[in-house]
């Protein structure tokens, strides 16, 4: 069902605009609250707002909600009612709405006599179904508003839904075998069947009455769930012939479908067997809030430094783009080994900056001719980074959770996201990270839930959204960005919770940052939790971080001198940086260890070949061959050549320490981009605070109002 089609269906959008008029804004506010999209919708974004849009394209540009007119046509769309249902029904609310559509569109206390359900598990189901506009409490105590029950998720198929596929002298046929009679009319067939099937004693009398091949193949079919299986894979299971197959579709027990070969058993027979029971579990997890281990600073995390640190490598280091134009799994994982993060930190990385128009590809060659003809193209660092570098840290920031949250390519699949590459856009994307964050939101501030705990709990409550690797995907993914705290609890930490305030908030909170440090003989440096995060920044290009609890910790080494240098960067800059801002005077072992590393950078030199290295040092030309990792052979005492590409010998080289610098030839240069990527503007709060929210709910009435008058001629 979709837009289109509720149009067509006057009673659904009849409904919700009686419904949301009667119940004035306060119903309204509750169903936002529950619903976040609707009020995205209200304000003209998000996706549900395109559905008033022409064509209904994703990206296509949404349209406010002026009156309530609008919005009830919104609400009886097909795609507002399912995403209603199954991103923001919890799963108690999910099961109530199938039972209710099990028994026609309406339940009173005693349908639920064989469910076991405690009262107040119940009753905050149905307040629930009501909040979101799926129940009609003026009508009984259960009953569904039009356009609901043809969408409720039923845990199987029931025999109506197959009646059209299904012709009257089967029925015939079905209700001889089962022992049943019945009027000759397809509708009085099709009722005895479903109550002969709902009947436990007579369910089980006709299992038993069944020869022992079919009676096997059923229990092989009952075991797969109301979901059913494959009838080629149940019957390979229970070494059974297709005889079997056919002898056992005649009971009515089962269904066959011709066109996938899938079979099942009824859920009408299922629920009979369960005693009349259609779900097992109606338990709610129990809330276990923790103190959030945050030290309670307002500050910009570092993950928008690290962003800098990735773009500083790929400015003098491109990656190579697949042939598809995405970013690969190799070039993730090399740039992680140099920069010393994990890899699944600096995939995400990668993705936000190329959705943020701050990467692009571009062509550096072809090759081949006419079919066969192939391009090459890499991975660079576009002028929008000068844009994106004029903004303030608290902004950047903001921009990267934004992009997070509006993506609608970013896999949610339970993975680790090591890799790039657009693909058709899927609303599911955004809409589970958005439902994550509200979720976030939700818990008290200074509290949290361990992870196992948070696992169980989004589970419940949006069955329909969320497995528990895609929730541990998200929680490590917030961490990264810097929502949540390092450590088990998971909760909004302080600089998170400030943000969704609001930007100005977050910049106001965070002006009094330090910006002094201290550095050690050791070669460790100890900074404040509140560093100002430019000062963050520059410190993490050519150091190393340690510890993030409480002061942070980084240690000068000679791997990440290189690194700095590899990025344009050189000692003097490093060693006036570190004199400027730290309060104790440089030791002189740490100055050694940088200028070391400024001496031996770049006397190797490593190009294409297949991948040549070269050196005026025969001597460390050696040591360079010494390293097996790079595959590397001596054609003469100042060159060698490997079969590796010339990304995995460098990596290798430098975590051997060699310190090797890249030559590479002409290429073309980075396309000017202008401004950074639009798709994902800067709001001033990622979600909606319960003000706006009210506001949102009250305009709506307010307009409503002067239309209504406008129109009567009042």
């Amino acid at each position: 069902m979709t837009y289109d089609a509720a149009v067509t269906r006057p009673d659904v959008y009849q409904d919700r605009l009686a419904a949301v008029r009667a119940g004035g804004p306060d119903t309204l506010i509750r169903l936002m609250h529950r619903f976040p999209l609707v009020a995205d919708a209200v304000a003209g974004t998000g996706p549900l707002s395109v559905q008033l849009a022409p064509h209904g394209l994703y990206w296509g540009k949404g349209q406010p909600i002026t009156d309530l007119d609008a919005l009830a046509r919104l609400l009886a769309a097909g795609r507002s009612i399912e995403l209603a249902i199954h991103a923001s029904a919890t799963r108690n609310e999910q099961q109530l709405l199938a039972l209710a559509a099990w028994h026609g569109g309406s339940l009173t206390p005693s349908d639920l006599a064989t469910e076991d359900i405690g009262a107040e598990e119940l009753e905050r189901a149905v307040r629930g179904l009501s909040e979101l506009l799926m129940t009609d409490a003026s009508r009984g105590w259960v009953v569904l508003r039009p356009g609901i029950i043809e969408l409720a998720p039923l845990p199987g198929i029931p025999i109506r839904a197959w009646s059209n596929d299904v012709t009257s002298a089967q029925l015939g046929t079905m209700l001889t075998n089962l022992g049943v009679s019945a009027g000759p009319r397809k509708w009085e067939r099709l009722e005895a069947l479903e109550a002969a099937l709902r009947d436990e004693t007579m369910v089980r009398s006709a299992v038993v009455a069944l020869d022992d091949d079919s009676r096997k193949l059923f229990l092989t079919v009952a075991r797969s769930g109301g979901a059913g299986t494959r009838a080629v894979d149940a019957m390979r299971a229970a070494g059974m012939h297709y005889t079997t197959l056919h002898r056992l579709s005649a009971t009515g027990l089962v269904g066959f479908s011709g066109w996938d070969g899938r079979m099942w058993v009824w859920l009408d027979v299922l629920v009979a067997l369960a005693g009349g029971r259609m779900f097992e579990d109606w338990s709610e997890p129990a809330p276990d809030l923790r103190d959030l281990s945050d030290d309670e600073v307002v500050r910009v995390p570092p993950v928008v430094g690290r962003l800098e640190q990735l773009l500083d490598l790929w400015t003098t280091s491109p990656p190579p783009a697949l042939k598809s134009g995405g970013l690969g799994v190799r070039s993730v994982r090399s740039a992680a080994k140099v920069l010393g993060r994990p890899s699944e930190e600096v995939g995400l990385l990668s993705a936000l900056a190329a959705d943020l128009g701050l990467i692009t590809t571009v062509v550096t060659g072809r090759h081949g001719r006419g079919r066969n003809q192939a391009v090459d193209q890499e991975w660079r660092v576009t002028g929008a980074r000068d844009a994106w570098r004029g903004q303030s840290p608290a902004r950047r920031w903001a921009r990267l959770l934004q992009c997070w949250l509006d993506s609608d390519h970013l896999e949610t699949s339970g993975k680790a996201i090591e890799r790039y590459e657009r693909g058709v856009p899927q609303m599911t994307h955004s809409l589970v990270r958005t439902t994550f964050l509200h979720a976030l939101r939700r818990i008290p501030e200074g509290s949290g839930a361990p992870s196992a705990s948070m696992v169980g709990r989004l589970v419940f409550e949006h069955p329909g959204l969320f497995a528990p690797a895609i929730i541990r995907q998200l929680i490590e993914e917030a961490r990264i960005l810097g929502l949540v705290p390092n450590g088990d609890v998971v909760g909004l930490g302080s600089a998170g919770r400030t943000l969704l305030a609001g930007v100005a908030d977050l910049e106001s909170g965070i002006a009094g940052a330090s910006d002094r440090f201290v550095i050690q003989a050791d070669h460790t440096i100890i900074a404040p939790p509140d560093l100002h995060h430019d000062i963050t920044t520059m410190l993490e290009r050519f150091t190393r971080l340690e510890s993030d609890a409480g002061a942070r910790i980084y240690r000068v080494t000679a791997e990440d001198t290189v690194r700095a240098l590899d990025a344009g960067w050189t000692t003097t800059e490093m060693l006036d940086f570190l004199s400027e801002y730290s309060e104790a005077p440089v030791a002189s072992n740490v100055e050694r260890t940088i200028l070391d590393a400024g001496e031996r950078h770049g006397r190797l030199q490593v190009g294409d070949a297949t991948t040549w290295v070269a050196c005026d040092d025969p001597a460390l030309l050696a040591s360079a061959v010494a390293v097996r990792a790079a595959k590397l052979e001596a054609i003469s005492p100042t060159l060698a050549v490997s079969g590796l590409s010339r990304d995995k010998v460098v990596v290798a080289l430098r975590v051997a320490g060699l310190a090797p610098g890249e030559r590479v030839g002409a290429k073309p240069e980075t396309p000017e981009v202008r401004s950074i990527d639009t798709r994902h503007p800067l709001r001033d709060r990622p979600v909606r605070t319960d003000g706006e929210v009210r506001q949102l709910a009250t305009a709506l009435f307010a307009n409503s109002a002067v239309t209504m008058r406008t129109d009567h001629g009042d």
